[in-house]
């Protein structure tokens, strides 16, 4: 997806996004966060991707600005009839 830096990495498997957060999303890169949220849309609305995952395996954290990005990915999957599931979620991870 370009040459900017990614938060998240994006993989295509079949008709799933898989989203990899590459580093711990707080509330300091709200600008990095707004920007990636549009990658995701854009990338979901110009394919024939349905379902995205949210794969936390190396990321430690993520503020209420990455929460509002994947609620948002989570209505638009939806609304598309797909589904979003997260895995490797650590229990401290998301702070609300």
């Amino acid at each position: 997806m370009g040459n900017s830096p990614q938060i998240l990495r994006h993989e295509c498997q079949e008709d799933t996004l898989i989203l990899i957060p590459q580093k711990d999303l707080g509330e300091f890169r709200f600008d990095e966060i707004g920007r990636e949220q549009s990658a995701v849309l854009k990338e979901l609305q110009q394919s024939n991707l349905r379902h995205v995952i949210v794969d936390w395996s190396e990321s430690d954290y993520a503020g209420s600005s990455a929460l509002a990005l994947l609620v948002r990915i989570w209505r638009f999957v939806q609304e598309q009839g797909g589904r979003m599931a997260l895995c490797n979620v650590r229990e401290v991870s998301m702070d609300a």
